[in-house]
């Protein structure tokens, strides 16, 4: 997961937003400062008594792959910036759930920017202007 972050990090960074990884936010947020992100959410205490998912039916597989993978994706395709882990998540989380994520997800095209060059868009998302 943290290189997964490392990933929508460098995607910030490509359309000039900074952005700390997630281990940092656990500290900021939380108090947890440990050496690994999986260390720091077992010992975030305000996870005490949540247990595991007993289904990939959850909100983490069929909200956040299509409303944060699919479009970071899309967005490392248009400035050129590799998102492989994030891809590998997204197509197997459709496979296991026989879903196109690419096809109803927030994809350029569904949001209607498909086809704007990297420079028009950052414009777009900085000013609100086609």
């Amino acid at each position: 997961v943290e290189k997964l972050d490392l990933e929508r990090i460098a995607l910030a960074k490509a359309f000039e937003i900074e952005m700390i990884p997630i281990r940092e936010w656990y500290k900021i947020a939380y108090g947890v400062d440990k050496p690994t992100l999986t260390e720091a959410v077992r010992s975030n205490p305000a996870y005490d008594g949540i247990a595991g998912q007993k289904s990939l039916k959850t909100r983490y597989v069929l909200e956040d792959i299509p409303t944060g993978l699919v479009p970071m994706i899309e967005l490392g395709r248009l400035k050129g910036v590799p998102t492989p882990r994030m891809e590998v998540i997204a197509k197997l989380g459709g496979y296991l759930l026989e879903m196109d994520f690419f096809a109803t997800g927030r994809t350029l095209k569904n949001l209607g920017v498909e086809g704007m060059s990297a420079e028009d868009f950052q414009n777009y998302i900085e000013t609100g202007r086609r």
